[in-house]
């Protein structure tokens, strides 16, 4: 008899490190639109309180979607509304006029996240391509 094992990772956390990965491109992005850009500290605390919410609103969208009973979307299409929507807030109207193209490169910056300390050093490899 042989016996399956199946390891289920949650790719969001266990084996790869999303907000290191995500706020360095958002704060980027920040930096080229904010009408005010105050205090570098104040603007990386802005990246990465917009970075946990724009990873919510993603799970948020997928959720209502999936409740609504409607069909499966591009993971793209679902991190720009997400982030849109986000933008469109009040506290975040210093960055709603992110260009298209810095749209991109935030939603582009979710798959080319960084591996977590614990899988780089157990040797494991991602094979990227």
């Amino acid at each position: 008899m042989i016996l399956g094992i199946a390891l289920i990772f949650d790719l969001m956390e266990t084996c790869l490190d999303w907000q290191s990965s995500i706020t360095p491109v958002l704060r980027r992005a920040m930096y080229a639109t904010a009408s005010d850009q105050g205090p570098a500290d104040s603007m990386e605390a802005n990246a990465s309180i917009l970075a946990l919410e724009w990873r919510q609103g993603f799970f948020d969208e997928i959720h209502s979607r999936s409740e609504a009973g409607e069909p499966l979307e591009d993971i793209d299409a679902t991190h720009e509304r997400a982030q849109r929507r986000l933008l469109a807030q009040p506290k975040w109207q210093s960055y709603s006029s992110l260009a298209d193209e810095a749209v991109n490169e935030c939603v582009t910056a979710w798959h080319k996240q960084k591996g977590t300390i614990s899988i780089v050093d157990s040797g494991i490899h991602v094979n990227r391509s």
